[in-house]
């Protein structure tokens, strides 16, 4: 992960330590023990600062050869650090990134136009999202008007209904009254026919 050099590793090649320049780190230094240069595609970091003037900044080993001019011997290397105008060395960590820009930028972020479409593209999502919502919502009241409307004619029609089986029961019962007074009206005018007839023939007694 990273140009991460371990300079506390024992040397394998005592001919090649022989063309390093010696270190010198405090012991309550603790800047060998982490590394915060591993690979960050697309997150943006605090470049690492170092004061030229603080004696406890150890400003030769934090810069980090990326490459050497043969195979094995280490000879020149070079190194992506840059001067700002204040006087602080400042790492370069474009070589961490996956589109070789470098975080040092403050015009990176302002000008990315990747940002800028998906944020636009953010806000058209949202108002169509938005549009959506206020299209369903209507869609949503008119269904339910209109269910409560077919709910009150459901109502009505039932209670209609409901009078009309009344209405149905109380004219079947009167009907059935009425055959049975046409039927005793019937018994008693056959009766009476028949002792008319009787009184014609003579033979019908009064009392």
């Amino acid at each position: 992960m990273g140009n991460y050099v371990n300079f506390r590793a024992s040397p394998v090649d005592k001919e090649t330590d022989k063309h390093l320049t010696p270190i010198k780190i405090p012991k309550h230094s603790k800047v060998l023990d982490l590394d915060p240069r591993s690979p960050s595609d697309g997150i943006v970091r605090t470049p690492i600062q170092i004061d030229k003037d603080d004696p406890c900044s150890p400003s030769c080993v934090i810069r980090t050869p990326v490459r050497f001019s043969n195979g094995l011997s280490p000879g020149v290397p070079y190194f992506n650090n840059y001067e700002t105008p204040d006087g602080v060395l400042t790492e370069d960590d474009s070589i961490h990134r996956g589109n070789k820009s470098s975080s040092l930028s403050d015009t990176e972020v302002a000008h990315n136009t990747k940002a800028k479409n998906r944020i636009a593209g953010c806000e058209i999502e949202r108002d169509k999202l938005s549009t959506n919502i206020s299209f369903l919502s209507t869609e949503i009241l008119q269904k339910d008007t209109a269910y409560r409307h077919l709910e009150i004619k459901h109502k009505h029609l039932k209670n209609v209904t409901h009078q009309l089986h009344s209405d149905i029961s109380i004219l079947t019962a009167e009907l059935r009254d009425k055959a049975l007074a046409y039927n005793e009206l019937k018994s008693d005018y056959k009766y009476v026919s028949d002792k008319m007839k009787e009184l014609t023939n003579g033979k019908l007694t009064l009392f």
